[in-house]
C-alpha cells in the first residue's frame, strides 16, 4: 500500500520538475537537507557522547572544538 502512494508521489515530483525545474529543486531540498542535517547531528552528539569532544574545521587556519567539562562529563 506505501509504495503506491509513493509511486503516485514519484510520478507527480516527476511531472513538477518537468515542468518547473526550479520548484522540484526547491522541494528536493527541503526534503533532503533536514535528513542530512540530523543525520549529521546525531553522529556528532554520537561523537561526544563517546568521545567527549569533536572538531569541527571552517576552513583555512579556524577550527572549532566542542568538549565535554565540568557537570557534564561526570555524567
Amino acid at each position: 500500500m506505501f509504495r503506491a502512494y509513493a509511486m503516485l508521489a514519484a510520478g507527480v515530483l516527476s511531472l513538477l520538475a518537468i515542468a518547473r525545474p526550479l520548484a522540484a529543486a526547491g522541494v528536493l531540498a527541503a526534503v533532503v537537507g533536514p535528513s542530512l542535517a540530523a543525520r549529521r547531528a546525531a553522529a556528532l552528539a554520537r561523537c561526544l557522547r563517546v568521545c567527549g569532544e569533536f572538531t569541527v574545521d571552517l576552513g583555512g587556519s579556524v577550527r572549532v572544538t566542542v568538549t565535554r567539562t565540568g557537570v557534564e562529563a561526570a555524567s
